[in-house]
């Protein structure tokens, strides 16, 4: 009977110890492996893409969050620095790494002294070296140009491995690509001003066109793939849209530069604006790391405006002629005038035709400036039948004598009446 007993106390004991064991083992985060509590350790940490392309720019920050000791025969670890004064991290939150980092980078600051900050540099590596054994918070205070920052990582030191610990651990983190854009909308103005007082009875359809340095520059549109231009029309004044330049995060530190120029029409009545303008776009990042887009328009003289203006003036007599009531005439054949619509000839008299034009020093109609006088010379113009002359059908000086004539022969008579009437009256 004494033997029975002691028998199943022994198995109770046996059971208990190993029962114990179970749970020390099941609460050590390295199971039956014992870590040297005293080795240097390292992080290596690697930034690239899904894909495997490396992302270099901004910096990483690693936070110490708890050491590792030995608590009573099994190793765990004690909240330190800004996270802690010796409390003992629980096994919940060792079970779930990623709520835990999400959880203490609400308390993480970068420009603490617990925390070692390092720009990322060309390469996309970056190493922590000579770091005692315990828990490490990694997180991002800059992200790189055009990704978003990387999410908070807890990364346990040293690492369980199978069947091993590794006191050198290389990490790979994988940013996401930003899909923030931000937008350019140049303020253009079409302006027309009046040469001689009259406004044009019909508005004038302008063309103007958008030349970027490169042909892959971000543009509104495109009607040109050869130099990525945009060509647009514009009837009569007004703003002038050609649309928004979107910019993204592959843009950043970069300038693009465009040149805006009127396309000259082939309405004699206009002198079109021959100038070029230009729009300078920088694309960075503002203090929160958001995409910011610097415009700059500049005008004729390379100065700054705050819109780009071009300017045509009207010199066609438009509803109201200033002169007064001339006919049109077609231009002279070979003046290369053309009409935009039809092709024709546009109704605009030769310069020197004589149709409702002041005369000249020169005098009446035109002539050599040698000559002097009254038509003398060959103007060089394109005759003009006088059938399509207003004026041609009234009576002009120089050319009707008989009334001269009859003139002179009334004044005769009229001097011979009075010299009979005045010696009658000396006879009486």
């Amino acid at each position: 009977m004494k033997r029975s007993i002691k028998r199943s106390g022994i198995l109770f004991a046996v059971i208990l110890l190993l029962s114990l064991a179970h749970t020390a083992f099941a609460a050590s985060p390295y199971g039956a492996m014992t870590p040297d509590y005293d080795k240097s350790c390292k992080i290596t940490v690697t930034v690239r893409t899904s894909d495997g392309d490396l992302v270099p720019g901004g910096s990483l920050a690693l936070h110490t969050v708890a050491l590792l000791k030995d608590d009573g025969g099994s190793p765990a670890f004690f909240y330190t620095g800004d996270f802690g004064s010796g409390e003992k991290v629980s096994d919940a939150d060792l079970s779930d790494l990623a709520s835990f980092a999400s959880d203490l980078s609400g308390t993480a600051d970068p420009e603490s002294s617990s925390a070692v900050k390092k720009d990322i540099g060309p390469s996309a590596v970056v190493s922590f070296s000579g770091l005692p054994a315990g828990l490490y918070l990694l997180t991002q205070p800059q992200s790189a140009a055009g990704y978003e920052a990387l999410l908070p990582a807890v990364i346990m030191l040293p690492q369980a491995g199978a069947g091993s610990l590794s006191y050198d651990v290389s990490v790979w983190v994988k940013p996401s690509e930003k899909t923030e854009k931000v937008y350019v909308d140049p303020p253009i103005r079409k302006r027309i001003e009046l040469s001689g007082g009259a406004a044009p009875e019909a508005d004038e359809l302008f063309t103007f066109k958008m030349t970027p340095e490169k042909p892959d520059y971000p543009m509104p549109f495109v009607t040109d793939a050869t130099d990525g231009s945009a060509t647009m029309t514009r009837l009569g004044g007004g703003e002038v849209e050609f649309g928004i330049m979107e910019y993204g995060p592959e843009h950043v530190g970069k300038t693009y530069r465009y040149t805006l120029e009127e396309i000259p029409g082939k309405n004699s009545d206009y002198e079109y604006d021959s100038n070029k303008y230009y729009i300078v776009v920088s694309i960075s990042l503002d203090a929160e790391g958001h995409l910011k887009a610097n415009s700059i328009r500049y005008d004729i003289f390379n100065q700054p405006v705050d819109e780009i203006v071009i300017t045509n003036v009207y010199k066609g007599s438009g509803s109201e002629d200033p002169i007064g009531g001339g006919e049109t005439v077609e231009p002279t054949t070979g003046s290369g005038i053309e009409d935009p619509v039809t092709g024709g000839g546009i109704d605009v008299p030769p310069t020197g035709s004589g149709i409702d034009e002041p005369p000249t020093s020169s005098g009446i109609g035109g002539g050599d400036d040698s000559g002097g006088g009254t038509g003398g010379g060959d103007s060089g113009e394109e005759d003009i039948d006088d059938d399509d002359t207003p004026l041609a059908n009234l009576p002009q000086t120089g050319q009707l004598w008989w009334p001269v004539w009859l003139m002179a022969l009334l004044g005769g008579v009229f001097f011979l009446g009075g010299f009979v009437i005045r010696k009658s009256c000396k006879d009486e």
